[in-house]
């Protein structure tokens, strides 16, 4: 849940927004996720580990055996489906891939690709988000985080889509893990009383660049009050973009991108100008 957020009110205002679900407990969301294809989810690597077996020696380390992840069969992946509607479409998992560098123990690396069985129909409400083409990391900006969660702590309570609002801040103000090498985005709610919690890992923070949404990162490691005092770090995206593609086999461009690059096709070709007036 996102700590003293407000519920979504039009849950397609969000629609690269999903869910995890154990199919053993089709009530209970474990993780959320972000929807970056009509095919594949990202998510933190921690929402995808077995948590009884974080403190194996076969876990914590990089290259983690297949058996310290959950299997695909055993996990949906929640789509919104109906407009107006926080009802989601549970989807079949094909393959989960955590990133290589994955540590179940230090949580360095929390990363992981989700794809999924069949690709997103045209009738989903679901959408995917924009992923980013440069660096869009600027301590001071303001950031939207959203996530799956309650209003109140009474677990049978209905889940609903919620929303915060939380500012950028240098990376060293996040706590160290035990290793220190890894790539995040730190992000605090002091000024909104607000902050990713319980339920929101895998989420994204994402903020709004050229009239498109681009996520900037994961949810990862938080407080586990949840004090909007204290910051959260999201793993930066952007730090591994190259990996993504690797898995997904590339990705469509977003219109961001697209311009950008034909600003620089442009720029090595003299601007198209000058050439028209040559006479031979």
């Amino acid at each position: 849940m996102v700590m003293n957020g407000k519920k979504v009110k039009d849950p397609t205002k969000y629609p690269w927004i999903v869910s995890f679900i154990e199919k053993k407990n089709p009530k209970h969301l474990f993780c959320g996720g972000v929807l970056i294809s009509l095919k594949f989810v990202i998510t933190a690597g921690h929402c995808v580990d077995i948590e009884e077996k974080r403190m194996d020696k076969n876990c914590a380390k990089e290259n983690a055996n297949e058996e310290c992840f959950r299997p695909p069969e055993s996990i949906y992946v929640g789509l919104l489906f109906e407009r107006d509607s926080d009802d989601v479409q549970k989807v079949e998992v094909k393959r989960i891939v955590p990133h290589p560098k994955y540590n179940t123990l230090t949580y360095v690396h929390d990363l992981a690709v989700v794809e999924l069985k069949q690709t997103i129909k045209c009738r989903h409400i679901a959408k995917p988000i924009c992923l980013p083409y440069k660096n869009l990391s600027k301590p001071g900006q303001t950031l939207t985080i959203s996530g799956w969660g309650r209003y109140d702590k009474n677990p049978k309570s209905k889940q609903m889509l919620m929303e915060g609002e939380v500012q950028e801040i240098e990376e060293k103000q996040c706590a160290q893990p035990i290793d220190k090498k890894r790539n995040i985005i730190c992000a605090i709610g002091n000024k909104t009383n607000q902050a990713s919690c319980e339920g929101d890992s895998g989420s994204a923070i994402f903020a709004p660049k050229a009239h498109e949404y681009f996520a900037l990162g994961v949810t990862s490691l938080g407080p586990p009050d949840c004090n909007p005092q204290n910051p959260d770090s999201y793993t930066d995206i952007y730090a591994y973009m190259s990996w993504i593609k690797s898995v997904t086999n590339n990705l469509p461009k977003s219109f961001s991108e697209a311009e950008a690059e034909k600003k620089k096709e442009k720029s090595r070709n003299g601007g198209g100008k000058g050439k028209k007036n040559e006479k031979n």
